[in-house]
């Protein structure tokens, strides 16, 4: 496994994602090896030493690395990310995601509904997806977008505290932003869903535990990490004649649970 940054394979659903990898690959006779992509090169000596049969990675790979695999003819398959066309790949649906997180709070009657990515969240391809699901949603309605991208806390919350026209439910990007806002609700004695119902991303354990639970867009990372293994131990086995990526698409579902509900009357 190439990586340039642990955070992505040692965080959030990734972590299932990797447990559920190693497992599949171990059935067929194989291990992960952690190849960490920094300054030193080191991760040339790892794969590009003979005695790595594939790689995977959750993220595209940079350019003179991805040169070098290709023409070293290594397996690759990308995890959750859709970012190469030339490369076989596990993707979620991202945008079937958002537009059902989007469509839900409008079925509940909600008009101002805002999308919200933190300033930490590291780039990503399913943060333009997210985003696309979610226009799209509020399109097909015609209702106005909120949209607040890439900004701190603070500033989210003040949007949301002391601007006469604040949204009254939040698609958030994921676990992260949905879990901090409904923090700082707390803090300002913002009741959820009574004042303003969020939706997150991504189904974490902690987010079924919160008061109130988080009603969340999941997916089912275990089957990411089996899916992956097979695509590359596939490749590695019976590498395709046609040099065709495989692409196989998770279906998120969305989870109802306490924390959307309809929109405070006015």
């Amino acid at each position: 496994m190439l990586y340039t940054d642990y955070a992505w394979i040692f965080e959030g659903m990734n972590t299932q994602v990797v447990s559920s990898l190693v497992r599949t690959l171990q059935q067929s006779g194989y291990h992960l090896v952690f190849a960490p992509i920094d300054d030193s090169g080191s991760w040339e000596d790892i794969v590009l030493g003979g005695q790595i049969d594939g790689c995977v990675v959750f993220q595209k790979l940079p350019d003179h690395v991805d040169d070098a695999l290709r023409d070293r003819q290594l397996p690759i398959v990308l995890l959750g990310d859709d970012s190469d066309p030339e490369v076989s790949r596990v993707v979620v649906d991202d945008f079937a995601g958002a537009y059902a997180a989007t469509k839900h709070l409008i079925g509940l009657g909600h008009k101002r509904i805002g999308y919200y990515v933190h300033d930490l969240i590291k780039p990503h391809c399913s943060i333009d997806e997210r985003l696309r699901g979610y226009r799209a949603a509020l399109d097909e309605c015609g209702l106005n977008r909120q949209e607040c991208l890439q900004i701190p806390t603070e500033d989210m919350v003040h949007q949301i505290v002391h601007c006469d026209s604040r949204p009254t439910g939040i698609v958030a990007y994921s676990n992260f932003e949905a879990t901090v806002l409904a923090h700082a609700m707390w803090q300002y004695g913002i009741g959820i869903p009574g004042d303003i119902s969020i939706v997150g991303f991504n189904d974490l354990f902690a987010t079924r535990h919160m008061t109130p639970p988080l009603t969340t867009v999941g997916y089912d990372a275990v089957r990411i990490g089996e899916f992956g293994a097979q695509i590359v131990v596939g490749q590695i086995e019976s590498p395709p004649e046609d040099g065709k990526p495989t692409v196989t698409e998770i279906k998120p579902k969305l989870v109802v649970r306490g924390s959307t509900g309809p929109p405070p009357e006015e």
